[in-house]
């Protein structure tokens, strides 16, 4: 990092180091400017174990440093001389932890901790070294120093393998691939540092740098080479610094320090006993409970509100970070997105996040803790919702409803969810009800033992849409929000029930609306516009005993058709919500090429739920959640980037589809009659011309005369036609005792494309279509390599695509469909979307393509960045002045 020196400082008379920049440095002005800004904030740090920048000083042309000078040796010269007895050992690893504390305090990773940076002062004060100067040295615009950008290699002495190993050796895993790094990788260095000063050998040894790095990047430190003398909790300290995927890793460094300083110290067992591949959440329960020790004494200063005196009746607030690098997973799919949820004893709050992988998982933390651990088999959840003892969770992920403890340890499955799952609840009897679409179509609350089993209906009334459940405390009687068959829609929002299980009977509260309910201490809660209201609820008369109350303000909603709120309440009285703005959990409107990569966006953030490119691929029509919480049509001017609202009627206006010609637009409305098909110019003039007089149809298609469209009024949903010339009158396409939806005709309109669950998950399917009126498809080909949905076509026909869920991938097919046959090349995967599309049910197009196949618009899941890093709320005692 440059040459250094041993000088006088003439004006205060005291020895200090004199540090030349590299000539790399000192003759790149921009980078220099850099440099100099960072060595500003560098030197703010004021610590005894931080050897201090004195100042930046250039005289000649050169360019250096100024800084405290450390005698004594290097940490490297005491190692060379062998293994550091723990009692010796964990003094100077105390004082280094406390130097990265001080520095991660103000944001300042070091990124090239090792022995050779840390010194050992006679009187055995440690002073860390070049503290930051790994950032302060990149080039502009570098994200993490990788193996290229590191200051020790790039140096003259790179020719000697000790000093390059010197720096890879303590390289964390993700710095090691050249991606970005945060205070975590400093905590990795930190173990190895550590397990190196225990052992006098390296945790990851190599005899090039392309060895050792393979040894960072795959392989464990040799664990029996640690002293058996050394105590369990130090033991564990090196194994939790030196976890391979940070989101495992310790992520405070101040937890580190408490657990060496001895403040839960466990009972000795020998090496061997320990196995190298559990984490710190699987450990046996000896461990987990010092852990537990370890985190409540660390939150004691900071959280003592959360056990307030017997007689405190004030309402209490604090506010709760997401770990770096993590950021809460805002799904459209609201009717089950369950992203943030306080236990039913107050003690834990789980979210749904996501991390660097991209994968939504479960972290869970006690909130008298600073540390989330993640849930191990977890990955890929879309919903979850507490046991009532609060020590286990019921999720969805992969088509499966499964339980995990939060203790740790492989979750096991409940039982398959293949529909649409709108959201659970779990009552003392260890009873799970939850909601799916099954295969009529219909969205039914099913029963199942948490312990596993064959879903049964937990109701003995038929409904048609029921959905977010929530068991009352006697654990018989249920909250939902629904429709019975035949009641009519309210375009205010849906109405909130009340039934015992197993009973035909249900009653109507007076309450409606698109938010999701809970009840909590006498209080049915509930989401007006961005209002947390309490509602006074008797739980042994079911009926309401006062008037909703305002609790919260600005609490932010998830979701697209329907909404969810972010808060959660306990059975003792904790509330935790999110704050946010109207947008959070939206999408963007996003131009992708083929390899997935976004070109740009388009118009506005907002709630899309579906997206449909003219003819000419200069507009798209588009389904968004407005601000009274129902779906509108807008026309977005690609060129432009300007959206003209379409419809404008007090009900759900949604799935529009473009005439031939893209002079007139086709479009679903709901209201208390049913959902209806219209259409209308597409420059807005003129009045909407109701198409059929069924009430249950949605357009999905427009070729030439004839409408594509679903039926979904009598059982499973089915393609159907009308003609839109003559007297034509509609007739069924693809008719069967499954769900039919989506679907689209192929350009020369010989084909359709459409979706089925016949074999139990959706896929695309393609059928001949004669063009005879009342004819239906036949000879089906399958198409989809497994699941898919949302078919979309080449403006030439010779390529059809498809989103395949369980990829999380947009998928090709090359076709050809000239002949009577139709022929299908196998699916391949054009590029993954890493849950960033907005929409994934499989009535909506979340997607359109290019007449040329050459772009995509995708409705992409996005989050303003400072929603992404608002703070939850925790709120204790809500209740208190409430009488």
């Amino acid at each position: 990092m440059g040459e250094v020196y041993r000088a006088l400082d003439t004006e205060l008379k005291r020895q200090v180091a004199v540090k030349v920049l590299p000539e790399a440095v000192a003759a790149d002005a921009e980078r220099l400017t850099r440099f100099q800004r960072e060595a500003e904030v560098l030197a703010s740090l004021n610590h005894a174990n931080i050897a201090a920048i004195h100042g930046l000083e250039k005289s000649g042309g050169r360019t250096a440093l100024v800084m405290e000078l450390v005698e004594g040796p290097t940490l490297a010269d005491r190692i060379a001389e062998g293994p550091i007895p723990v009692d010796e050992a964990l003094p100077i690893a105390k004082q280094v932890s406390d130097a990265l504390e001080a520095a991660h305090g103000q944001g300042i990773v070091h990124r090239d901790l090792k022995p050779a940076n840390i010194k050992v002062r006679p009187d055995g004060a440690v002073k860390v070294l070049d503290f930051g100067l790994a950032k302060a040295l990149q080039p502009a615009g570098a994200l993490s120093p990788g193996l290229s950008q590191s200051p020790t290699i790039t140096t003259p002495a790179m020719t000697q393998a000790g000093l390059i190993l010197g720096t890879a050796a303590y390289m964390s895993p993700e710095q090691a691939r050249g991606k970005p790094v945060d205070r975590r990788t400093d905590i990795w260095a930190f173990g190895c540092v550590l397990y190196e000063m225990l052992t006098g050998r390296r945790a990851f040894p190599g005899e090039d740098v392309t060895d050792t790095l393979a040894a960072v990047v795959k392989l464990e430190p040799a664990w029996d080479a640690i002293p058996a003398d050394v105590p369990a909790r130090v033991r564990q300290t090196v194994r939790v610094c030196l976890q391979k995927d940070p989101r495992q890793r310790v992520a405070d460094i101040h937890d580190v320090h408490l657990a060496l300083a001895g403040a839960f110290d466990l009972p000795d067992r020998p090496p061997e006993a320990v196995a190298p591949t559990l984490h710190l959440w699987q450990r046996p329960l000896p461990l987990l409970a010092a852990a537990a020790l370890l985190v409540v004494l660390l939150a004691a200063g900071t959280l003592a509100w959360l056990r307030p005196a017997a007689d405190d009746v004030r309402a209490l607030r604090a506010s709760i970070l997401l770990p770096e690098g993590w950021e809460l997973a805002l799904s459209s799919q609201g009717s089950a997105s369950t992203s943030l949820l306080v236990s039913p004893d107050g003690e834990r709050l789980a979210v749904i996040a996501r991390g660097a992988s991209g994968e939504d998982t479960i972290l869970v933390r006690a909130l008298d803790s600073q540390i989330f651990q993640p849930l191990s088999g977890t990955e890929g959840v879309t919903s979850m919702f507490w046991s009532p003892d609060g020590q286990s969770l019921a999720f969805v992920a992969g088509g499966t409803l499964r339980r995990v403890a939060v203790s740790g340890g492989p979750p096991a499955t409940i039982c398959a969810v293949g529909g649409m799952f709108g959201g659970g609840t779990w009552n003392q009897e260890g009873t799970i009800v939850f909601s799916m679409t099954a295969a009529d179509g219909r969205t039914r609350l099913m029963r199942v033992p948490a312990g596993g089993g064959e879903p049964q209906q937990a109701l003995a009334s038929e409904l048609e849409f029921a959905i977010r459940p929530w068991f009352l405390p006697d654990g018989e009687h249920v909250l939902f929000t629904g429709l019975a068959v035949g009641d009519a829609l309210n375009p205010a929002g849906l109405p909130l029930f009340v039934a015992r299980l197993g009973s035909a009977d249900r009653i109507q509260l007076g309450l409606s609306g698109s938010s999701n309910v809970q009840y909590a201490q006498g209080h049915i809660l509930f989401l007006r516009g961005g209002t947390l209201m309490a509602w006074p609820f008797d739980t042994g008369r079911l009926e309401a005993t006062g008037d909703p109350f305002p609790v919260a303000e600005g609490v932010e909603t998830q979701g697209g058709l329907v909404l969810y709120g972010l808060f959660s309440a306990s059975n003792t009285g904790r509330l935790v919500y999110r704050s946010g703005a109207a947008t959070a959990g939206s999408s963007e409107l996003t131009w992708l090429d083929r390899n997935g990569t976004a070109t740009g966006t388009v118009g506005d953030r907002s709630r899309y739920l579906s997206v449909e490119l003219s003819p000419d691929d200069e507009r798209a029509a588009v389904a968004e959640n407005g601000a009274e919480g129902w779906p509108d049509v807008w026309i977005v001017d690609l060129g432009r980037g300007v959206k003209t609202r379409f419809t404008f009627g007090a009900r759900e206006e949604l799935f529009p589809v473009w005439s031939p010609d893209g002079n007139m637009l086709a479009f679903a409305a709901g209201s208390d009659a049913g959902v209806r098909m219209y259409r209308k110019a597409s420059d807005g003039a003129g009045a909407e011309e109701p198409l059929l007089d069924d009430v249950t149809s949605i357009p999905l298609d427009w070729s030439g005369d004839l409408l594509l469209y679903v039926s979904v009024g009598a059982g499973d949903p089915d393609l159907h036609v009308q003609p839109l010339t003559g007297d034509g009158e509609p007739y069924p396409l693809v008719d069967t005792d499954f769900n039919e939806i989506p679907g689209a005709f192929s350009p020369d309109r010989r084909w359709v494309a459409y979706v089925s669950d016949e074999t139990g998950e959706p896929a695309v399917y393609v059928a001949r279509v004669s063009g005879a009126a009342g004819e239906r498809a036949r000879g089906k080909v399958r198409v989809s390599r497994g699941g898919g949905t949302q078919p979309r076509w080449r403006g030439d026909g010779r390529e059809l695509f498809y989103y395949s869920a369980g990829d999380d991938a947009l998928m090709t097919v090359a076709v050809d469909g000239t002949g009577d046959v139709f022929r299908a090349d196998p699916a391949e995967r054009l590029f993954e979307l890493g849950g960033r599309l907005a929409v994934r049910s499989p009535e909506f197009y979340s997607y359109d393509v290019t007449r040329d196949g050459q772009r995509i618009l995708a409705t992409m899941a996005g989050v303003e960045p400072a929603d992404a890093a608002a703070p939850i709320t925790v709120i204790v005692n809500w209740t208190a002045g409430v009488e």
